[in-house]
């Protein structure tokens, strides 16, 4: 079944072939004005070669392409259906097939019914962004999980999905970033008109590191990253917090400015817990104790 739709207006005419099919000049049909479509024809056809379809009378205007919409059904009542655009009277052309080469003559479904829907859209090329350093860029159409190349066309309500994905040893910093990647699926004319924001508002930042020294020998370090344990060389972000529970195993021992004394030692004053805000200067270093402000001294 061929549908046109009456976006393609009056005056575009269409040619298809097909295995036992040759038609020519099929336009939209009278009653244009009461109908959004007419069907020009319901044929049978054969599956050998694909489906050939190629215009005449009108180009295909800037800023427009020509959508084939097609669904297919077989006997088991299972639909199936892809589009394509077309922006270009030679590229228009191309088979539409019924079946993949490897399938001809060997796939065991039988197409009940194909329909073919023509219409004309209004569309936006795609040009791909500049990557910021660090990381790559990647947009795929929604639909099918095509990665959308500079030149593409697609519909401005066309869904798509933005990826951007740092190189190893940095982040994405803003919203909707999960495990360091910001992703985010948005209609194609937003992400034309939003791109630049998109990428000025998820900067690429690079993770910093630091070793943290457990070698203590007055007592135990314990060192914790936002409120989980860390050890050893730790990858961080600018502006994270490191703490340190401290605790004295060596006797006769104290924290400075323990407010025990003179009365005796206590657990609390062989115990202190600070915490620092760790920053890019510390890339590198070695941490102890020592960053942290506490000290040890003899008890009293």
């Amino acid at each position: 079944t061929i549908i046109l739709n009456k976006s393609v207006g009056e005056n575009m005419k269409f040619n298809f072939s097909a295995s036992g099919l040759d038609e020519n000049d099929y336009d939209y049909k009278s009653g244009w004005f009461i109908n959004n479509y007419t069907i020009i024809d319901e044929l049978k056809i054969g599956t050998e070669t694909g489906i050939i379809l190629s215009m005449g009378n009108r180009a295909i205007q800037s800023g427009t392409a020509v959508k084939i919409l097609v669904d297919k059904t077989d006997t088991n009542g299972i639909k199936t259906s892809y589009y394509r655009l077309v922006d270009d009277l030679t590229k228009l052309q191309d088979p539409i097939m019924i079946y993949e080469d490897d399938e001809q003559g060997t796939s065991d479904i039988w197409y009940k019914s194909i329909k073919i829907t023509i219409s004309v859209v209004d569309v936006l090329k795609f040009t791909a962004p500049t990557a910021p350093k660090n990381a790559t860029v990647t947009v795929r159409n929604a639909t099918n999980l095509e990665t959308i190349k500079t030149g593409d066309i697609l519909e401005d309500s066309e869904k798509i999905i933005i990826t951007i994905t740092p190189n190893s040893g940095y982040y994405v910093s803003g919203k909707n970033v999960k495990k360091d990647i910001y992703q985010n699926t948005m209609k194609f004319s937003k992400y034309q008109s939003d791109i630049q924001k998109i990428l000025d508002e998820h900067l690429i930042e690079k993770y910093y590191h630091v070793t943290l020294d457990a070698n203590d020998a007055y007592g135990v370090c314990t060192y914790k990253l936002d409120g989980e344990v860390v050890s050893g060389e730790i990858y961080f972000k600018a502006g994270q917090k490191l703490s340190l529970d401290y605790k004295i195993t060596a006797s006769g021992y104290v924290v400075e400015g323990a407010k025990g004394l003179p009365f005796g030692i206590g657990k609390k004053d062989q115990e202190k817990t600070e915490s620092i805000t760790i920053t890019e200067n510390m890339d590198g270093q070695t941490i102890n104790r020592d960053f942290f402000g506490i000290k040890v001294k003899r008890g009293e």
